[in-house]
């Protein structure tokens, strides 16, 4: 899957780039548990187990809404929000 996200960001300007393998747990835990981008970014304040699936440490920061939005569109930019399977021709 990495390999997949090869070359995919969401960073904005400046900012460090999240690691895109942290971002794509973090959407799964989004659709897991219905959150919109800005209630899962709220999430990882409060839930230890949210930060510990997408390998963020207790004091360090967590992404925020605008870099899950940047990170959707550009997974939809680059056609890997559809789904694959390796049996396909």
């Amino acid at each position: 899957m990495e390999g997949r996200l090869d070359g995919v960001h969401a960073a904005a300007g400046d900012e460090p780039a999240w690691p895109p393998l942290a971002l794509v747990k973090a959407m799964l835990i989004a659709v897991w548990h219905h959150l919109s981008e800005v209630k899962l970014a709220e999430a990882f304040d409060g839930r230890a187990s949210f930060r510990r699936f997408c390998g963020f440490s207790a004091k360090e920061p967590t992404p925020e809404r605008a870099t899950f939005v940047r990170f959707r569109r550009e997974l939809v930019r680059q056609g890997l929000d559809q789904v694959s399977t390796p049996f396909e021709n």
